[in-house]
């Protein structure tokens, strides 16, 4: 399905830009548009913030909190990362 949709962008999308001298560039347009997206999806993935079922990634686990830091508010932060 996608590729259908990426077929009619290709195919249509020039017509749909009002400024003539501009058309003849929406191949180059719709290419760069293309590359730049697929850059950021796979960094997205490769940066593991991406999971199989889309649902967006869990935050920090509460073992990597930062706890080491001294002052009062520090034991209310060791309280919490235990």
């Amino acid at each position: 399905m996608d590729l259908f949709i990426l077929y009619g962008v290709f195919r249509f999308g020039r017509l749909q830009i009002s400024d003539s001298s501009t058309r003849p560039f929406w191949p180059l347009i719709a290419l760069t548009m293309l590359g730049v997206w697929t850059a950021y999806y796979v960094g997205f993935i490769e940066t593991g913030d991406d999971l199989p079922s889309g649902a967006p990634p869990r935050t920090r686990s509460i073992s990597s909190c930062r706890c080491r830091t001294s002052g009062s508010a520090s034991r209310d932060r060791q309280a919490n990362c235990r």
